[in-house]
């Protein structure tokens, strides 16, 4: 993919279905552009996605991707 065909940057963090105001910890991370999912990365505490998506994101502003386009979402759908 093209960095100039990058029209939406998504950011999904999952939380367990039973916490829907989502505030405790998260699951899993998932980023998708242009409405494909190219990267999933792991909970808070064992894999700090937080952290890894931070680093992508900063990737892509460092090759020119403009950030404004970048959304995030928050989804308690995770089984517990």
């Amino acid at each position: 993919m093209k960095l100039e065909n990058i029209k939406s940057v998504e950011i999904v963090t999952h939380f367990l279905k039973d916490d829907p105001e989502c505030i405790c910890d998260y699951t899993s991370v998932d980023i998708l552009i242009n409405g494909k999912r190219v990267e999933d990365y792991g909970d808070a505490y064992h894999d700090r996605g937080d952290e890894k998506v931070d680093g992508f994101l900063d990737a892509l502003k460092f090759l020119g991707v403009d950030l404004s386009i970048v959304k995030r979402t928050e989804v308690a759908d995770c089984e517990g």
